[in-house]
């Protein structure tokens, strides 16, 4: 899971590049974008992350987007 390249996009955009990251992404071809990692921060213990997605009417890149900045939101949340 640490190499998937699927994922580039997905939660792996908004960790830190200091961070370790192993997910695994979906999609489907009804407009559903998804993604499940564990993340390792350089300290403190392991973060579960899940992110599923369904909006029909997006563009690949946009469900994508839309990941990500959910990560980031959720990562943000976390770090206060």
């Amino acid at each position: 899971m640490q190499a998937n390249e699927t994922g580039s996009k997905l939660i792996r955009a908004s960790v830190p590049a200091n961070w370790k990251i192993g997910d695994k992404s979906g999609r489907s071809g009804k407009g559903a974008t998804n993604d499940i990692a564990i993340l390792r921060p350089r300290f403190g213990g392991p973060i579960f992350l899940t992110i599923y997605t369904n909006d029909p009417a997006a563009s690949s890149e946009e469900r994508e987007k839309l990941v990500a900045d959910a990560a980031k939101a959720a990562l943000d949340a976390l770090s206060k």
